[in-house]
């Protein structure tokens, strides 16, 4: 008998410590992981953007997680697309920030993310392109800013375009105007002093690629090749999972930005020989571009994208032989970037933090390669707003499964507030609630949850630039009505407002590079009503926007 009572008070204790371990690892708060690319547009695997895309790391993770197939950027640009993500306040309740958000008239009451979980006792740790301009007291810790790079540097010091880009493109300068393999350029020969530079030199600011201060030299690894800084940031934050240094606390908010595939695209060899030149396909946009190109002799007063396209003509001869160049550069930074995804990844998988860390992996917006007669960004199409998104979540979001419904960016913030439990207010006094909501149901369960979102994602794109001088005189609702048109995007249609007098409504089922525009047709109306009775109540009352 007492062997029995013993048996089962030992019985009981042991139950009972499990019962505790497995509450204490369910209470145990999430890590987060979260990358962001550059530029990365649906040239992803599983999106369609590209016949020829590769992508296997960010397909091997997509088997995880949740795809989010129809996610769209919130702006069109850099800068306010991250100002926007980072706040979680869409840019028709700001404004566009095109600086610092501190400094910005409708932001500079919100925390952004990294400030908020550092509020909620996260080690908050960031590197490479996260923010558009960082603020290092909203963080524990950010190391190394935007570094574009590597820049061909030549003989007389002047730093521009890869030598084999010809002009009038190679004239764009070292970001725009450059493209190309990393190794081709010194097996030409020319000089001692030319060679690859990727940002400030040692001991100076580590800022951005404006910065005239961009005399460090790429170093070359004979094992691991150009060391890039997209290279440099993985190794640093593989380093970190893997307990090198003490520079990873748990819980922690780790946000990774990576350059690549945003101009310039220089990637090396290895990422080039999977796109050979001869087999690179076309999209069905940049063929319906070459079928109705008509060059012009003069181009000079063409907005910036259209005329990029002009100067690759006049650049290469032809179209074709433009757009296949431009584009097997684009496949390999994206390839590129893909690499740099996956080692940060493996080494996430070897770690400790595996079982308890959310990964987040999307882009700022798209970039189109021709398609719509334009090279660039901030464009109401398909290829400038819509984006890959991807989210893991541990013992939550279901592996391997893909929403078709359409969320964007400012869903990021709320998402992550709900599955961390972020607790206090998301801004100061005068600072605008979250615009988003969060993912979670929909991570639970991609196919049928039911959302407390619209059905509906919606890109701002700037029609009217304005200084940050002049916005300072500006009310936020004055700068949101003369700035901004909208892009917004459901599962079937893409409707374009403008003004009352110009809008534009594309049904992408049946006609997914928008070609024919449905506003003027009787039969379409009642779907412009829908798209613009929600873009009167997305705006709300932050916006005399009674014009609708």
């Amino acid at each position: 008998m007492i062997f029995k009572k013993d048996f089962r008070k030992l019985l009981y204790f042991a139950t009972l410590a499990f019962s505790l371990s497995i509450q204490s690892a369910t209470d145990k708060p999430y890590n987060v992981l979260f990358i962001i690319a550059d530029d990365l547009n649906d040239y992803v695997n599983g999106l369609g953007g590209h016949p020829q895309s590769k992508t296997p790391n960010l397909d091997k993770f997509a088997k995880t997680g949740v795809s989010f197939t129809n996610a769209f950027a919130n702006a069109g640009w850099c800068a306010p697309s991250r100002a926007s993500l980072h706040t979680g306040i869409a840019p028709w309740h700001s404004g566009l920030a095109m600086k610092r958000v501190s400094k910005h008239k409708g932001l500079k009451n919100n925390f952004t993310l990294s400030d908020y979980f550092k509020k909620n006792n996260y080690y908050s740790i960031g590197t490479g392109k996260t923010e558009h301009g960082v603020e290092h007291k909203n963080w524990t810790k950010h190391y190394y800013g935007p570094l574009y790079g590597p820049f061909w540097k030549n003989e007389d010091d002047s730093v521009g375009a890869h030598p084999n880009v010809k002009s009038p493109f190679a004239d764009r300068g070292r970001v725009d105007g450059s493209f190309g393999i990393l190794e081709a350029a010194p097996e030409k020969g020319l000089g001692e002093k030319a060679h690859w530079v990727s940002g400030p030199a040692e001991g100076s600011k580590m800022g951005t690629v404006w910065s005239k201060n961009i005399n460090a030299k790429t170093e070359y690894d004979p094992k691991r090749g150009y060391m890039t800084p997209d290279k440099v940031n993985a190794d640093l934050v593989k380093g970190w999972l893997e307990g090198k240094g003490d520079e990873l606390k748990a819980p922690f908010y780790l946000n990774l930005g990576f350059v690549r595939p945003h101009t310039p695209m220089h990637a090396e060899q290895k990422h080039f020989d999977h796109f050979p030149i001869e087999d690179v396909q076309l999209t069905v946009g940049q063929l319906e571009t070459i079928k109705h190109f008509k060059p012009l002799d003069d181009y000079s007063k063409l907005e910036k994208p259209y005329k990029k396209v002009h100067e690759l003509y006049a650049s290469y001869g032809d179209l074709t032989t433009a757009f296949k160049l431009y584009n097997q550069a684009y496949l390999a930074s994206v390839h590129a970037a893909d690499e740099n995804i996956g080692r940060v990844l493996d080494a996430l998988e070897k770690s400790k933090y595996k079982d308890n860390t959310i990964v987040i992996i999307t882009s700022d917006h798209g970039w189109h390669n021709g398609e719509h007669f334009q090279i660039g960004k901030n464009s109401t199409w398909e290829e400038s707003c819509r984006i890959p998104l991807l989210i893991r979540v541990p013992d939550l979001a279901k592996a391997g499964a893909k929403c078709e419904v359409p969320v964007s960016l400012i869903d990021i913030y709320p998402t992550l507030v709900d599955l961390c439990k972020l607790k206090g207010k998301t801004a100061k006094k005068g600072g605008p609630s979250l615009s988003g909501h969060s993912l979670k149901p929909l991570l639970v369960n991609p196919e049928k949850a039911e959302w407390t979102g619209d059905d509906i994602a919606v890109t701002a794109i700037m029609k009217q630039w304005f200084s940050d001088k002049q916005q300072q005189t500006m009310s936020v609702e004055d700068i949101v009505e003369k700035s901004l048109k909208y892009s917004m995007r459901s599962k079937q249609y893409r409707f374009v407002y403008v003004s009352p007098e110009e809008m534009y409504l594309y049904d992408l089922i049946k006609d997914p590079i928008e070609k024919y525009d449905l506003a003027q047709k009787p039969e379409y109306q009642e779907v412009i009503s829908k798209f613009k009775s929600k873009l009167k109540k997305m705006k709300g009352g932050k916006s005399n926007f009674v014009s609708i």
